[in-house]
């Protein structure tokens, strides 16, 4: 028996940047972590009408009940969806990874498993795209640009009978995205520990195969991404890229096979 661990750090920092002079000091990238986004914040899901009336709003319309509430970041009374960006949220790649293996051996069985894992990373369930445009996905919007929709998405949405709800209203208006901006809101920590890989054997005997005339026999059967713990959404794959609209996860798989020598 046995096993190997490794384990990687890499941070990156932008040590000196050709930002404008007329950047907004919470919006320069010198010194901050390469790849990291401005993002807004979010303050949680408007319960009620007069929330809503002492509140600064997405460019000037107003929102419903059960839309994202943002931070006024600039305080000037209206959330731009540009001025009141701060950098919030982290790089997709995280900084921490590692892998795990172990090994054993007796009496003919053999077994072997290996873990993944990252952590000090987000992962975005909406975004920000190459172009700078922000919004929804799959993941955000129901049956957004005609794909499937997240069960978790029409069981936690905001509705009257559920106001502690975990998401916002569902919507399928494109006059008002308040809730598709790349804010706080949609951005969760992506750390988690995956197990990669799992396979267990067994090798017949020597003796049992010299009467066969074989060298060898060795059966096995295998398992890859059997399970995951991370603390995202089901279906969300902390590996996923960036932007992760069209991106398929990661599936499970099992399969089996066998090693004869003569």
């Amino acid at each position: 028996y046995g096993g190997s661990l490794n384990l990687s750090w890499a941070r990156t920092k932008w040590l000196k940047y050709p930002d404008s002079a007329s950047a907004l000091p919470y919006q320069r990238v010198t010194g901050r972590t390469y790849d990291s986004m401005l993002i807004l914040v979010a303050e949680g899901l408007y319960q009620t009408e007069d929330e809503i009336d002492h509140s600064a709003w997405v460019d000037g319309i107003r929102p419903s009940l059960g839309d994202i509430k943002y931070k006024d970041i600039d305080g000037d009374g209206v959330i731009d969806a540009w001025k009141d960006r701060i950098y919030k949220g982290r790089s997709n790649s995280p900084e921490l990874t590692g892998g795990l293996t172990l090994y054993a051996s007796f009496k003919g069985f053999d077994a072997n498993v290996m873990f993944t894992g990252g952590a000090f990373f987000d992962v975005a369930l909406t975004g920000i795209y190459y172009n700078g445009v922000m919004d929804n996905t799959p993941f955000t919007k129901m049956f957004k640009d005609g794909a499937n929709a997240p069960k978790f998405l029409a069981e936690n949405s905001w509705r009257p009978d559920n106001t502690d709800a975990k998401y916002p209203r569902l919507t399928i208006s494109r006059v008002n995205d308040n809730n598709g901006l790349a804010s706080t809101f949609w951005y969760k920590d992506g750390k988690y520990i995956r197990m990669k890989t799992a396979q267990i054997g067994y090798t017949f005997p020597k003796k049992w195969m010299d009467k066969v005339n074989v060298s060898s026999l060795r059966i096995f059967v295998q398992g890859s991404n059997l399970f995951t713990f991370d603390g995202l959404p089901k279906g969300v794959d902390p590996e996923a890229p960036g932007v992760n609209v069209g991106y398929y996860p990661q599936q499970r798989t099992f399969m089996g096979g066998l090693t004869l020598t003569f």
